[in-house]
């Protein structure tokens, strides 16, 4: 029998002649394929009695692959037309609507699922390889068995008036994603879509994207977890959660900054100079006009939270 798989005479050439662009989608395409998630996509999306003429897994790995490509909305599902083929033709941009139908929650849940699921064996086949697994490393320390994870929220801008668009702090119209990346391996986790006016600093939108963002990690890579945020997350309310997330089979430390107010500045001009030492960057160098507390903690504030460190980082004024 024939081998009829659209990418079985594939090959990797560094010498070939009259390339297409975009060469890389082709990359994508397959790794979804070779990981499972394509398929695994296709069962969380069937639909009883529902036979459609594109499977809804390729439908979605194929708008993700457009969306690498450049793509900005449903129409620009056309950009892998000059890769056809190769994939075979592309999805309609009725296609893509009718997929992007079928999110409601339940099926969401489900596709969170597979992500997770397809994850754990990705993970498994990177810590196989020489290399394991991509520990951080830190000020010239590899943090090995912890994985890291960033939380930060994104302006979009709208051109016209979609659907959850509104007006952003920074005067401009569009959207207010709050996600989370894991920086290990530089990949998306969590991301909660918020129109344009939701808050910096509003605590379910972290708590939802950070316990949607756990759940995406392989339960034996759980055990010790650092969390990043900026100023945004500066809440008691999250504070108090990182600190209640930590327990005899898991660790998680945390990082969060906060808007210095004149009580903050007034603390640090009360430091003395022996308690400072000079900041330190990858690799493990002074950075200039950079220092920072020898003992963290040694910053007072009245907006500490019981069993948080507090330090700070001054720059001299240029």
């Amino acid at each position: 029998m024939d081998d009829t798989r659209w990418d079985h005479r594939l090959k990797v050439t560094g010498e070939g002649e009259s390339l297409a662009g975009h060469a890389g989608a082709v990359l994508l395409r397959k790794l979804a394929d070779q990981a499972g998630l394509t398929a695994a996509l296709g069962a969380a999306l069937a639909r009883a009695g529902k036979f459609p003429l594109i499977d809804r897994g390729v439908a979605l790995v194929s708008m993700a692959v457009a969306i690498a490509l450049g793509a900005r909305s449903m129409n620009d599902i056309a950009l892998l037309a000059h890769h056809e083929p190769v994939f075979g033709a592309p999805p309609s941009d009725t296609t893509v609507r009718r997929t992007l139908e079928l999110a409601d929650p339940r099926t969401l849940d489900k596709i969170a699922r597979v992500r997770a699921a397809v994850r754990g064996h990705v993970w498994s086949l990177i810590c196989a390889t020489p290399a394991g697994f991509p520990w951080l490393a830190v000020a010239g320390k590899v943090l090995a068995g912890w994985l890291v994870i960033d939380l930060d929220a994104t302006l979009i801008t709208a051109c016209s008036d979609k659907e959850g668009a509104a007006p952003t702090f920074k005067m401009g119209y569009g959207f207010h994603p709050l996600g989370a990346w894991l920086a290990n391996t530089a990949e998306s986790l969590a991301m909660l879509l918020r129109p344009g006016n939701a808050g910096s600093s509003t605590f379910t939108d972290h708590l939802a994207v950070l316990t949607a963002a756990i759940r995406q990690i392989p339960s034996r890579f759980r055990s010790r977890l650092l969390v990043r945020v900026d100023g945004a997350g500066a809440s008691h309310e999250l504070v108090s959660h990182l600190l209640s997330l930590s327990s005899r089979r898991r660790t998680v430390l945390f990082t969060c900054g906060w808007a210095i107010t004149a009580a903050d500045e007034q603390a640090i001009r009360k430091l003395p100079a022996p308690a400072w030492k000079p900041a330190v960057k990858p690799p493990p160098t002074s950075r200039p006009s950079g220092s920072c507390p020898r003992r963290p903690g040694s910053l007072p504030s009245t907006r500490t939270v019981p069993s948080s460190r507090t330090s700070t980082s001054p720059r001299s004024p240029t």
